[in-house]
C-alpha cells in the first residue's frame, strides 16, 4: 500500500484549484476563502492518524476512515459551527449534511473562563469538493 498522503495527493490531483501544503506525514488543504476551514492529516508514527478542521479533530486508527474524513471536510457536506466568547473561539462542532438536514457529529473544545461574555456562534464551510444529499 501507497503511503496514505500520496494517496490523498493522488486523489487531489482530480481538483487542480485545491491549494495543497505538504510537510513530512502530514498535509493541509486550505480554504478558498475566509467562510472556509483548513483541513489537515497528519499521520503519527504508530499508525494512527488525526483530521483536523481548525482546531476541530478526530483520531483514527484505520488510514481509510482518516481519507473519507479528510475529504469529508473538504467537501459542501460538512460544515464547522464555530462558538466564541467575546473575541475568542473556544468550540468547534463538526456537523453533516448527507440527508439535506444539518446533523451533529461531534465537537472539539477548549477551556474558557470568559463566561461573563457573549456567546455568538458562525459557520465554515468547504465546498472544494461538490456532493448532493442522499434521499
Amino acid at each position: 500500500m501507497s503511503h496514505p498522503i500520496e494517496v490523498i495527493l493522488e486523489h487531489l490531483k482530480q481538483h487542480p484549484e485545491i491549494v495543497v501544503e505538504r510537510s513530512g506525514d502530514s498535509i493541509r488543504v486550505l480554504p478558498k476563502s475566509e467562510k472556509g476551514f483548513t483541513v489537515i492529516l497528519s499521520a503519527q508514527p504508530d499508525s494512527l492518524f488525526i483530521v483536523y478542521f481548525e482546531m476541530w479533530h478526530s483520531e483514527f486508527d484505520r488510514w481509510e476512515d482518516a481519507f473519507q474524513c479528510f475529504m469529508w471536510g473538504l467537501s459542501n457536506q460538512c460544515r464547522l459551527k464555530v462558538t466564541k466568547r467575546g473575541d475568542t473561539p473556544y468550540k468547534w462542532t463538526a456537523e453533516s449534511s448527507y440527508t439535506g438536514t444539518w446533523e451533529f457529529v461531534s465537537a472539539t473544545g477548549v477551556l474558557n473562563f470568559a463566561f461573563w461574555k457573549t456567546t455568538t456562534e458562525y459557520y465554515l464551510q468547504n465546498d472544494w469538493v461538490r456532493m448532493t444529499p442522499k434521499s
